[in-house]
Parts: structure tokens; sequence; C-alpha cells
């Protein structure tokens, strides 16, 4: 819960969630994720704090009906508490958030087309801000997650998305920036825990993000220590309007 007294003690206007809460079908494990993530949204509604979680490959179902290990979250129905299970547009603080979850084979959309539809509703003048659970994206660097594989490939939309002041994306175990060579780079959190023995040399961590105008800084404040989390453990930003 660090990164959530992180978010309340900065009086963020946002936590994203950036998906990979626990594969459905982990029994016990995945009740458990699932009461974590209730827990984390009621506890940031109590302080006004908006969260908005993102849908990533280990947190949908292939079973046709679009559910999702978020969807109990969705169910609240609280203004401050956002599900991302479909690619939607959060507005917090003055900009836009613009979510890209991972989608079954059942529930396909077009990542890139999505993107620009919901943009163009966008003034020039909102900070916009990328939040995707994507699973492909050029120039990444692989860690242990390919040794988990889940769902299918979908292809981050750079072109679509050069307008925003900041792009976030989930599923990479590692922290790291990717320059996709236009617009801002991609910032990868990484997990909030080594999930997997190979995974020692991961450093778990979440990122405190400002947003201005047309300038962003990202910092990584505090890290996680190892064995902090149980479970599969998601990417978490914290947002803040300059």
């Amino acid at each position: 819960m660090q990164s959530v007294q992180h978010a309340i003690d900065v009086r963020a206007d946002a936590y994203l969630c950036l998906g990979d809460v626990s594969d459905p079908d982990n029994g016990g494990v995945t009740l458990q994720a699932i009461a974590l993530a209730v827990e984390v949204a009621v506890r940031l509604r109590t302080r006004g704090i908006m969260s908005i979680f993102v849908a990533g490959n280990h947190d949908a179902t292939e079973d046709g009906t679009g559910v999702t290990v978020l969807s109990p979250l969705a169910a609240l129905g609280d203004p401050l508490v956002h599900v991302a299970e479909r690619p939607r547009l959060v507005r917090v603080a003055g900009a836009a958030i613009l979510c890209l979850p991972y989608a079954a084979a059942s529930c396909p959309y077009d990542p890139d087309m999505q993107a620009r539809v919901l943009l163009a509703n966008v003034s020039a003048a909102t900070p916009v801000v990328v939040a995707s659970h994507l699973t492909v994206l050029p120039g990444v660097s692989f860690g242990d997650e390919a040794d988990m594989p889940r769902g299918r490939e979908l292809l981050f939309p750079i072109g679509a998305t050069n307008r925003a002041v900041l792009r976030l994306q989930g599923h990479w175990h590692r922290r790291q920036t990717v320059d996709v060579g236009s617009g801002a780079p991609v910032e990868i959190p990484g997990s909030l825990a080594r999930l997997v023995h190979g995974e020692e040399s991961n450093e778990p961590r979440f990122l405190d993000v400002e947003v201005g105008g047309s300038a962003t800084n990202v910092d990584r404040p505090h890290d996680e220590p190892p064995g902090s989390h149980d479970g599969d453990e998601p990417s978490r930003p914290a947002v803040r309007r300059a």
C-alpha cells in the first residue's frame, strides 16, 4: 500500500493502475487480488482521489462475456472509481486520460482508430495522458513477462497518441523509458513487486507524475521493498496536475 499512501500524502488528483491485477482463474488468489483492488479504490475515494483501473491481458477472460477481474470495481458505481475494460476517456483536473486496455479476442478493437476517435473531441489546450495496457511496443526491452504469456498481440498506437504530454504503458515488468521516435516517450513504471525468481535485478517502483500544459515531470520517489505485496502486481502511477 506504499503507492496508495504516497498518493494520499501528495494529494494526487488521480491514481492509475495499468493492469494485470490477477489472472481470473487463480481461485483464491484472484479473490484476494480483487479484494485488494476494492480496498485501494475505497481508501482513495474516502480521501477524494480518483482511481482509474485499466484492464490488462492477465485480467481478461476469454469466455465471450467481456468480463475482467476489474468488473467488480465497475459495479461500485462510484464517480471517483473508473474502470477501463474498453477504450475510454476519463477527465480529471483539466486533463484527459485516454485509457487503452487489453481486450479479449471476443471483444476486439483497433487501438489506433479508437485513440483517434476519442481524442478528436479533446481540445488542443487540454493535456492528454495515455494509460495503456497493450502488448506490442517497438523498442521495448523484454524481461520475464515473456515467460508468462497470455492473450494476443495489440500494437500501441504511436502516431495516434503523438499529442499526448505523457504516455504510460503497463504489461512490462521492468521500469523503462522507450523512445518511440516521435512525441513523448512511453514511460513504463514496471511492477510493484518481483514476480518470478528471474526478476531479482528488477527494482519495483511506482511513478509520481506531475502533468501541466505541454510538459511533464516523471520521477520515482520511492521503491517498493521486495515482498511487500502478494500475487500478480500491477503498475501504478500517481498523477498530479501541476
